[in-house]
């Protein structure tokens, strides 16, 4: 028979934990997890761990998870990991420590008036803030004819 995963639902200094099946508290999840592959669950733990823990060594990933499957398979769920790009290296003085891949951030530059690049500076406004028609042209003021 299947293990049962349990987890405390309550704590009293008298009677200490009371215990329940997580499979009467989230049953959709539980039907969820049963259902999901050994390589991928070894991928979520990796994940998580790096979460927790922010940048550590591919060793100390392998001998925290060793415990529950083998080296090969930790080493082969990070080298997945690595490939898919969700982990990444940083180096930390002379070490290159695993992470989780941050998002990457949009590069938005600064606009520098940008009113200067669509022609409609300031003495060309109308009274009341209106804009006068402006030429727009892809040659320089200078070339015009």
């Amino acid at each position: 028979m299947g293990q049962v995963a349990h987890h405390a639902v309550d704590y009293t200094a008298a009677e200490g934990s009371v215990w329940d099946e997580l499979s009467r508290w989230a049953p959709d999840v539980v039907r969820e997890g049963v259902g999901i592959s050994v390589p991928e669950a070894l991928s979520a733990l990796v994940s998580k761990y790096l979460d927790c823990v922010i940048a550590v060594d591919e060793g100390e990933v392998e001998n925290f998870l060793a415990n529950f499957v083998p080296r090969t398979r930790v080493k082969e769920a990070i080298h997945a990991l690595l490939a898919a790009r969700e982990l990444s290296f940083v180096h930390v003085g002379s070490k290159s420590l695993l992470q989780v891949t941050p998002p990457k951030q949009v590069y938005m530059p600064k606009n520098r008036r940008p009113e200067r690049w669509l022609g409609l500076e300031s003495s060309r406004r109308i009274g009341g803030g209106a804009r006068a028609p402006v030429q727009f042209s892809l040659r320089p003021k200078h070339f015009r004819r």
